[in-house]
């Protein structure tokens, strides 16, 4: 028993370890702030999973016992694991990557350290320990968060919305959204004056922090679920003084509401960087928004695969599928949907969707059946419903959703009173219970490494691999790259997409001898060639490899990879501009141009779409559509930008069509009459055709204007009098 005791108390504070993870930003790492965070989450809880194993084995008190909450949660790496054997891309399902970090291998995590929670925190006495652990956590991290406030440290995310440790502001959001319910559930429980203090300053503290993290979802979140709390505890708190409070607060939540609406219009709106975010929220423009432009197109993904969905972190695919043009202005590639409801209708299609939404159902379902809980009920339920919400927005991550299964442990420990106990453990005969160490320790030998040492091993060695190509160590960094690759872990993937980049680099750099040039280049195509096998339907990858390709001018190769690159994304514009380009490099120029023509008929706000395929069409000599496009622009009230004008003239002089060279730099000359390197490109158009006269008329007017540039004039000037073509301005 001793024993026992021992064991459970160790796995107790490591669970509680846990809590100090979102302090943790590893500078050395790929993706600091996610892979640090998620390495050491990861091991800790295998390490504390063999020892749970062997708790179990020891004492059947410590077995899990089986609750609604406890079916639920059980339910979700269920329905993924077989999501993700169905799935678009069970590699990716399985392990993710180093961005992200949410593959089945999370969520099998996820509910071990569940598992351990609600076996080993028996006690409120133990919850209170665990929570304010977390209570001391967050101070940490709010006052990181006041010193970037104050300009002392730097917000690595943006320069106005603090982001702390977590380097994101919506990660920071959520986190602080917990622990404001959770400050105000222990306010409400405590009848000491010090402590209630405490609570009440901490939760002022963190509610202003919130604010500044000027995360829509998450502040509409607090004050939905604080509207929620206040129905709820103001209808059936035993309380006067109580009841009074909480109707009150809802009031407050309708009047803040209403008075924002109303001053939504206003100077004092406008001018705040965090309450205009709010005010740029409109329905009435919905169909444009990308929010719901990404969500309708999460909606044909579902329909494509309604039972069990693409499996876990395959949204790309359906973004690139139903790739809609006007998302144009967005970022190319999106991995989530914003919105964790259609993220789990794609990873898990309607089965993923009823097995998440099930595990809200039944924490309600619980709180709303425990009785002489007044307080416990409201609040929990009000946390449940802003973080419902709030997800609406976004998608959950490493540590929203440590305290999501923390706070879903605790409901399921404070109802085991109310659960018949007949039959509640979880059962587990004697020869399983001395079989589950075993099992365990060859999990934990196999997982260990394939887990966390390969993939932290793959993750540090590309971090080198990327440092050695910033100070010009290209074969260093190839054999990086590949030992990076060798460990094939979480980050191949990633590892082969900054490949491809160094490749498409130096493809062109002279000065790096041509057979390690070669070498990069060939090693490249065939890695990728490798992914394609485990991805052959991710346009990403295709797109990559045709870079690739073009960079060292093999048409036939980029050709073929574009192609299969349009039909998995045929509407994506950075797709499309590297097939302008394999065109243009083969000569076939009408085939540029049709393919120009195309995209600008799918996405005619797409920047610089028409002077570029103005510019291609100058370029080759199809003087007439480049003629017939400009007269469009006009027609449309679309006015070149100046570095335009200047590539088409760049691109007719190469030409020698100096008329229409001069046409454009007088254009530009009437627009920027201070402009000296305008002037004297005009003057040296002017010479090319021979009209020294006008070249020197233009110089002096340029001196006139400008005399600080007098010198310089009228040495071109006397130049242009003597005709020496040698000196041409």
């Amino acid at each position: 028993m001793q024993q026992s005791s021992y064991l459970s108390g160790v796995i107790k504070w490591g669970l509680m370890a846990a809590l100090f993870l979102p302090l943790v930003v590893a500078n050395n790492l790929f993706f600091p702030f996610i892979s640090s965070k998620n390495f050491l989450f990861r091991a800790l809880v295998e390490i504390l999973f063999l020892l749970w194993a062997f708790l179990l084995a020891r004492d059947s008190s410590y077995r899990p016992k089986k609750s609604w909450i406890f079916i639920s949660v059980a339910a979700v790496p269920a329905v993924l694991t077989l999501s993700t054997l169905f799935g678009a891309d069970a590699n990716r399902s399985m392990w993710s990557n180093f961005e992200r970090m949410e593959g089945l291998v999370s969520h099998i995590h996820f509910f071990l350290f569940f598992l351990m929670l609600i076996s080993v925190f028996k006690t409120e006495r133990d919850w209170r320990r665990f929570f304010h652990v977390s209570f001391a956590v967050s101070l940490i991290i709010g006052f990181y968060a006041l010193l970037q406030l104050a300009g002392i440290l730097a917000i690595h995310q943006g320069n106005t919305r603090i982001d702390a440790t977590l380097g994101n502001a919506t990660y920071l959001a959520v986190y602080l959204l917990f622990h404001l319910f959770l400050l105000l559930y222990y306010y409400l429980k405590t009848s000491v004056r010090g402590w209630k203090i405490f609570y009440g300053a901490v939760f002022l503290f963190e509610m202003i922090l919130l604010y500044y993290t000027a995360t829509r979802g998450a502040i509409l979140g607090f004050l939905g679920g604080l509207f929620v709390f206040g129905l709820i505890f103001g209808f059936s708190s035993p309380e006067k003084k109580y009841r009074r409070a909480a109707i009150s607060l809802v009031a407050g939540v309708l009047v803040l509401a209403g008075g924002f609406y109303l001053l939504s219009g206003t100077g004092f709106v406008k001018n705040n960087s965090v309450l205009v975010r709010f005010s740029d929220i409109s329905l009435k423009d919905a169909g444009n928004q990308p929010r719901f432009i990404i969500w309708s197109m999460a909606y044909e993904g579902f329909k494509e695969r309604p039972v069990l969905g693409w499996g876990l972190e395959n949204f790309n695919l359906v973004f690139n599928k139903y790739y809609d043009p006007r998302l144009y202005t967005q970022e190319p590639w999106f991995d989530r949907a914003h919105n964790a409801f259609f993220d789990w209708l794609i990873a898990g299609g309607i089965l993923g969707l009823l097995a998440y939404l099930g595990v809200f159902i039944s924490a309600v379902q619980v709180l709303w059946k425990k009785k002489n809980a007044n307080a416990e009920r409201a609040v929990f339920l009000g946390l449940l419903a802003g973080y419902f919400f709030q997800n609406l927005f976004v998608f959950d991550q490493l540590i929203s959703y440590i305290l999501f299964f923390a706070v879903l442990a605790y409901i399921h420990t404070t109802s085991l009173e109310q659960i018949s106990s007949k039959n509640r453990a979880v059962p587990l005969s004697g020869a399983w219970a001395n079989t589950v160490p075993i099992l365990a320790v060859i999990i934990f030998a196999f997982s260990f490494y394939t887990v966390n040492i390969k993939a932290y091993m793959e993750n540090r060695t590309l971090i080198k691999a990327l440092q050695d190509v910033s100070e010009g160590k290209i074969e260093d960094s190839m054999a990086d790259f590949k030992k990076a690759i060798a460990y094939n872990s979480i980050g191949t993937r990633e590892t082969r997409e900054q490949l491809a980049q160094l490749a498409t680099q130096i493809a062109g750099e002279e000065k790096i001898p041509e057979n390690i040039r070669r070498s990069v280049v060939e090693y490249t195509i065939s890695e990728f060639k490798k992914q394609l096998e485990i991805s052959p339907t991710d346009s990403r990858y295709h797109l990559f490899l045709a870079m690739v390709y073009n960079s060292v001018g093999d048409i036939a190769g980029a050709r073929a990879s574009l192609d299969k690159a349009l039909m998995y994304s045929p509407q994506k514009q950075q797709i499309m501009l590297q097939a302008v380009e394999a065109e243009y490099r083969a000569q076939n120029y009408d085939k540029a141009i049709e393919i120009m023509r195309k995209l600008l008929e799918i996405s005619p706000g797409y920047p610089d779409a028409r002077a570029n395929l103005i510019l291609v069409a100058i370029t080759v000599g199809k003087d007439q559509v480049a003629a017939d496009e400009i007269a469009k622009m006009a027609e449309n009230g679309e006015v070149p930008g100046d570095e335009n004008l200047k590539r088409w003239a760049n691109a007719y002089a190469s030409r020698k069509q100096f008329d229409k060279v001069i046409a454009i730099y007088l254009d530009l000359f009437r627009r920027n009459p201070k402009d000296r390197q305008i002037a004297v490109s005009l003057a040296s158009a002017y010479f090319e055709t021979g009209a020294i006269d006008k070249a020197i008329a233009v110089l002096q007017e340029e001196i006139v204007q400008n005399p600080d540039f007098k010198a310089e004039g009228e040495q071109y000037i006397q130049q242009l009098r003597g005709q020496t073509n040698a000196t041409k301005p």
